[in-house]
């Protein structure tokens, strides 16, 4: 593994710098996968173990940190530059000879995936995915004083005590998608195999919508794990079976 660093353009300031893992492969196939909300790159091992995992079938693998995550530039996280980064990361692969791409995205990750139509995926691979309107969203996530910040200034800040980045500033625009999300059309638009996986125990995005969406994706599937809430940490071994299975079967390993 090699990290690696690529650039995402920005509507009205200077392009940002993403930083990523990259394991190589000699194989025309990649495999770019997205983190959740103020995750990052390794979501704490478990996209590392499903990296390897992938990596070792014959996959290139790209896992980043979008921008405000992780190792990236800082600025406040919204819906719009992720999308922005995941072109960019599906750019870095194609630039390095890489023309046949599979997406893996984790919950927000598994919404920024949803929404890349501009390139050829060949299929995607999501764990507990945002795919429906979260009502009421700010109402239940954001403390007192994050909605008094968010309307003063229009943005938020959330911390965590774990990973590479402690502080996180989060723009309006992540409430206003996540309320008003669209399922059916976002998930029409999709043609490709996808195959979710979600937990019955997940209290952060309901499993319901995943069962919505399995049913309305035109080459969708899921797969419900028992007890698993919306952290795979405990199950790493057993998603990135699934994983490894899935792309081997939608995304065939062509040696080059």
């Amino acid at each position: 593994m090699e990290k690696v660093r690529f650039k995402s353009p920005r509507d009205y300031s200077e392009d940002v710098e993403l930083v990523g893992n990259y394991w190589s492969a000699d194989s025309d196939a990649g495999i770019v996968m997205s983190h959740g909300f103020t995750g990052d790159k390794r979501e704490w091992g478990y996209f590392d173990l499903v990296a390897e995992k992938l990596n070792d079938s014959g996959y290139n693998v790209l896992a980043f940190d979008f921008g405000g995550c992780g190792e990236s530039n800082d600025e406040p996280i919204r819906i719009d530059n992720e999308v922005r980064d995941l072109s960019s990361a599906i750019d870095y692969l194609m630039d390095n000879g890489i023309d046949r791409v599979g997406l893996y995205g984790h919950s927000q990750g598994g919404l920024i995936s949803l929404k890349i139509h501009s390139y050829d995926i060949e299929s995607i691979f999501l764990t507990s995915p945002v795919t429906d309107n979260l009502a009421n969203y700010a109402d239940y996530s954001l403390t007192e004083e994050q909605r008094e910040e968010l309307k003063q200034k229009g943005h938020y800040t959330k911390n965590r005590d774990k990973g590479v980045r402690n502080e996180f500033i989060v723009d309006e625009e992540i409430i206003e998608v996540k309320e008003s999300l669209n399922q059916y059309k976002i998930l029409s638009e999709v043609k490709c195999p996808v195959m979710i996986i979600h937990g019955t125990e997940d209290d952060i995005v309901p499993i319901a919508s995943s069962r919505r969406a399995a049913d309305m994706l035109e080459n969708g599937d899921l797969k419900e794990i028992d007890g698993l809430t919306h952290s795979y940490e405990r199950r790493r071994e057993v998603i990135a079976k699934y994983a490894s299975e899935f792309f081997l079967e939608n995304l065939p390993i062509q040696k080059t």
